[in-house]
């Protein structure tokens, strides 16, 4: 909840956006999120997925207890994830459209981090759920903040690279 709250705080103080000139006002139309921009985070999501299961699969094998432990974590976190991954996300999908494909990149290590404090807390409270240890969680909670985190860069990176122009945020100028 605290890492979900400091989220919300560093997008909606513009913390993390350079100077642009002022939004034209939101319309009702933008209250709601366009399909394509629903459609575009749930491709993220899914490719991000994708390469975290693994990493959750890895852990669980070489520290919680073997395969059946890697797939009960990999199996717990694709059910888990997507929901965090993808409301940070829309969440990010509030702060102001970047320029260009560098400043899309720039902001890669920022919600890299923003991300990995959102996840901690769904990864501690699954791992002690599942393996009723708190020690192993704890570990699972290092392995995954850098496992995810750097994870997340990478498909950040990629689709900020590779996956065209985000539609305009919610709000912002040329936004329908």
């Amino acid at each position: 909840m605290a890492a979900a709250l400091i989220v919300a705080a560093t997008i909606s103080t513009g913390a993390l956006a350079e100077t642009t000139p002022a939004a034209a006002p939101a319309t009702e139309a933008a209250a709601t999120p366009e399909a394509s921009d629903v459609t575009r985070i749930a491709s993220r999501t899914a490719t991000y997925q994708v390469m975290s299961s693994l990493n959750d699969f890895l852990y669980g094998v070489v520290f919680a207890g073997g395969v059946a432990a890697g797939g009960v974590l990999a199996v717990t976190s694709l059910v888990t994830e997507p929901v965090v991954h993808f409301l940070h996300e829309r969440a990010w999908g509030n702060a102001p459209v970047p320029a260009d494909q560098d400043e899309a990149l720039r902001r890669v290590p920022v919600k890299s981090a923003t991300y990995a404090l959102a996840n901690s807390g769904r990864v501690f409270a699954t791992a002690w759920l599942l393996t009723g240890n708190p020690l192993v969680a704890a570990g699972m909670v290092a392995f995954n903040t850098v496992g995810d985190a750097t994870v997340y860069a990478i498909n950040d990176a990629a689709w900020a690279r590779f996956g065209g122009t985000p539609p305009p945020a919610m709000g912002s100028a040329g936004a329908p």
